[in-house]
């Protein structure tokens, strides 16, 4: 039978949510979707509640959900959540995030070797990032589109308070990507927990399924600060209203102080 989620993953994009989602799905009470993101809400709300609905048939006593990180990037009003929150009042809402300068310099790498744009992969990810960021607001160009994407994608703040004045605080699950790395098995204890269901471990917590860091450091040093100077006083907001540890990886102490 069609159940309505009891879960979402909300986001953000190349923050660890299909590593996530699959850890989630570990458990035997959780039933997986047919697809892990499905974008109903984000993209395609005009395929109807019962096509959405056809994506979860867990087993009695099961819960299920589904991971869209579009549904957090696209969420600068709260119309998204609104439609959420009607939808299914109950749902539990899961953001996992990653260090905001990582998760852009993944997400350039998304475009050239997912999206295949080749504009992007013969300029270079130093001479993009050597752009003027504010150009991004402006949109006028392909490249403007790109560097506003990957700019705002890895801005947190202004988005999770938009899901808190529709859900609050306490329905809201924000774990950092570093976290799930490094402490798998706490990390997934708490996952479990929050989703009311008794933890389990698994040997899939603690297999390593991450990149090696290998493409933060294609970008120089002075264009790394220029973008933790651009994207760190936003995650720090971030970090105090949430709770996550502020740690800025790729500014220079006297620099991070400052911010």
């Amino acid at each position: 039978m069609p159940h309505k989620p009891d879960f979402l993953i909300i986001g953000a994009m190349k923050s660890g949510t299909t590593v996530l989602y699959e850890f989630i799905c570990e458990h035997p009470n959780v039933a997986a979707a047919s697809e892990k993101e499905i974008h109903f809400f984000s993209l395609v709300p005009f395929r109807g509640s019962d096509w959405y609905l056809s994506h979860f048939t867990p087993n009695k006593g099961q819960i299920t959900g589904e991971a869209s990180p579009t549904y957090f990037h696209v969420a600068n009003t709260p119309a998204l959540p609104m439609s959420i929150k009607e939808f299914a009042p109950d749902i539990k809402l899961i953001l996992i995030i990653r260090d905001p300068v990582e998760r852009a310099i993944s997400h350039f790498f998304h475009y050239v070797t997912v999206n295949k744009i080749e504009k992007l992969e013969q300029m270079g990810i130093n001479r993009f990032f050597e752009r003027n960021f504010e150009s991004g607001l402006k949109q006028t160009s392909d490249l403007d589109y790109y560097m506003h994407d990957i700019l705002s994608f890895s801005c947190y703040t202004r988005k999770y308070l938009t899901f808190v004045k529709v859900f609050g605080r306490e329905n809201i699950l924000v774990l950092n990507n570093s976290d799930l790395v490094l402490t798998p098995q706490k990390t997934m204890n708490k996952t479990f927990t929050y989703l009311g269901l008794e933890p389990i471990t698994s040997s899939e917590f603690s297999k390593f399924r991450y990149s090696t860091g290998s493409s933060v450091n294609a970008l120089h040093p002075e264009l790394l600060k220029k973008l933790g100077n651009f994207l760190y006083p936003d995650f720090k907001q971030f970090c105090a209203l949430t709770g996550i540890y502020y740690n800025p990886l790729h500014l220079a102490e006297s620099t991070a102080e400052a911010i």
